[in-house]
């Protein structure tokens, strides 16, 4: 690969089983004139940053733990779809997107975002799930899809952006997941979460 220069953390493995650490990757390479940059662990509340303390703060709803070992918010560039657009018969349309089945899953629920669209920061609610209160256009309950969903709510926002690609970063968790009897309620909840964004 005509590397010059490789860095590693300190607990860095490599090799079959993990047999091999940092420090013989810095013999190895430097019998080949590769320089090492053999990097210190980086504490956050008196414990190390590693990729998988970031994924369980991630699943746990912790998204401002995560976001400050991550040293930015968690976002998602996703293609915007078409949904059901039953967001827009109570006031609160939605762009939607579609996590990837590879990625790490947030806890299910409700977050205050920030959305990139053209250059314009937009503050926003994003409720990350798999809808449980999902409805026809009638008003009679219908199955969720099982697909894991990104739906917006970016309050003034109304045009169009299917097929565009948008960043959504994640913020605050606000609360989890629920199913709501009836459309007016989950209507009447959606403000409050707006209302709830606003005050952090």
């Amino acid at each position: 690969m005509n590397c010059a220069c490789v860095s590693c953390g300190e607990d860095f493995r490599f090799s079959r089983n993990a047999d091999a650490d940092s420090a013989d990757l810095k013999r190895i390479c430097e019998s080949h004139g590769i320089e090492v940059n053999i990097l210190k662990q980086v504490e956050l509340d008196g414990a190390p940053i590693s990729s998988t303390r970031i994924r369980e703060a991630i699943k746990n709803g912790d998204i401002e733990l995560a976001n400050k070992m991550l040293g930015y918010d968690l976002t998602y560039d996703l293609e915007v779809i078409e949904g059901e657009k039953l967001g827009r018969t109570i006031g609160a349309p939605t762009i939607n997107q579609v996590i990837p089945a590879d990625c790490v899953l947030p806890k299910f629920g409700v977050y205050k975002s920030r959305v990139l669209i053209d250059v314009i920061n937009y503050t926003a609610v994003t409720n990350i799930g798999v809808r449980p209160t999902v409805t026809s256009k009638n008003g009679e309950n219908i199955e969720s899809l099982p697909s894991v969903t990104v739906e917006t709510h970016i309050p003034g926002f109304n045009m169009e952006i299917y097929g565009q690609s948008v960043q959504v970063s994640l913020q605050k968790y606000i609360r989890g997941e629920k199913k709501f009897a009836s459309l007016d309620e989950l209507k009447s909840q959606i403000q409050e979460d707006i209302a709830m964004s606003t005050r952090f």
